[in-house]
């Protein structure tokens, strides 16, 4: 069956926490239901869909971060990522990873912030640990000026000088 990728609506809420829930290997009680989907109106819920059931979760938060000098950088939050474990290892976390960073790139988001209970799955869609000059460094020649000039980096760091 085909594995549709769509934005959830709040009347798909449930169906979606309760998938993120399931994908971590745990359950969501009703009663929990509103105050877990009360954030999501702020986000990009997007969720794979088979045959109308929900079998991989993905959210994303738009946020103001504060980086160095005082000044501020459009972040995507990454959070609520899970495929349920029977729709493992086909591609689904790979076409959400590559829509929502997408999205998150035409929003106008610099920045994407991921945190993890399984890191090392994230190194290949360009996520790492802690070291943000590094990356900068690294990824600067791939995504331009823009992180830097959104950053108000330069030198060195941005891959001048």
């Amino acid at each position: 069956m085909d594995i549709e990728l769509r934005f959830v609506g709040e009347d798909e809420y449930a169906a979606f926490l309760r998938a993120a829930a399931r994908g971590f290997g745990g359950q969501i009680s009703d009663d929990m239901l509103p105050v877990l989907s009360a954030p999501l109106k702020h986000g990009r819920i997007l969720a794979a869909y088979e045959g109308g059931n929900v079998v991989g979760t993905f959210a994303v938060y738009p946020l103001a971060m504060n980086v160095p000098e005082g000044r501020s950088a459009r972040t995507a939050v990454v959070s609520e990522v899970a495929v349920l474990p029977t729709h493992r290892r086909r591609g689904i976390l790979t076409r959400m990873m590559e829509r929502q960073l997408r999205e998150a790139y035409e929003a106008g988001d610099v920045l994407a912030n991921l945190g993890a209970s399984e890191s090392v799955i994230y190194g290949r869609f360009g996520f790492w640990h802690r070291n943000l000059q590094r990356k900068v460094e690294h990824r600067q020649a791939a995504y331009g000026d823009r992180v830097c000039a959104a950053l108000g980096w330069a030198g060195a760091v941005c891959g001048a000088g």
